[in-house]
């Protein structure tokens, strides 16, 4: 199997510190220290069945009781539900996706997956980003590294951390990183950190 030298650097040198205090004033990649392969395996398992890895214009309603409800509400935007989850919603671009999410908030729908990252909604809040940024990748992964510099800040890196990512309940936690070591594993890196 072959390593990535900078992947087993940065977790062997700078993450596997428990302390280690990783900055959140992220503004572009190289203030990222989260190895691509992590961006990637998240951007792969967040990925809507239906959808390409990446694809940016997905927003997935994570409460069944809600699903009805926002289809409902947005009955008058442009959306196409997607054919295997009726929880996934292709919005189609960066502007419609924002409007529908600003919709959908304010009828009370927050728990809510955005973009190829799958960022949520709930967890945004004090981020004081413009919605747009969520179904813009290159944006997109700077929130979702800057989240992960945080959730490193609060717990240490371990994979238990970047399955907080995901959800802090240890079985469903448990779930999302196995997914992401297969993919790790699969693209000819160690699951190793």
């Amino acid at each position: 199997m072959r390593y990535l030298l900078l992947f087993s650097f940065l977790f062997v040198n700078v993450f596997a510190k428990q302390h280690y205090i990783l900055s959140t004033d992220i503004r572009e990649r190289s203030d990222c220290l989260v190895p691509e392969p992590i961006l990637d395996a998240i951007m792969s398992v967040e990925r809507s069945m239906d959808r390409r890895v990446g694809y940016p214009y997905i927003i997935r309603i994570n409460r069944k009781k809600d699903i009805r409800k926002a289809h409902r509400i947005l009955k008058n935007y442009n959306y196409v539900v997607t054919k295997r989850d009726e929880a996934v919603i292709d919005c189609k671009n960066t502007r419609n996706c924002a409007r529908i999410t600003r919709q959908l908030v304010e009828n009370k729908i927050r728990n809510i997956d955005m973009g190829a990252y799958g960022l949520n909604y709930v967890y945004r809040e004090g981020w004081n980003y413009n919605l747009r940024v969520f179904y813009v990748n290159k944006r997109a992964s700077l929130v979702t590294c800057k989240y992960l510099h945080e959730l490193n800040n609060e717990f240490g890196w371990s994979w238990r951390t970047i399955g907080n990512y995901h959800n802090r309940h240890k079985r469903r936690n448990d779930l999302y990183v196995k997914k992401l070591k297969e993919y790790v594993i699969k693209q000819g890196y160690t699951d190793e950190i």
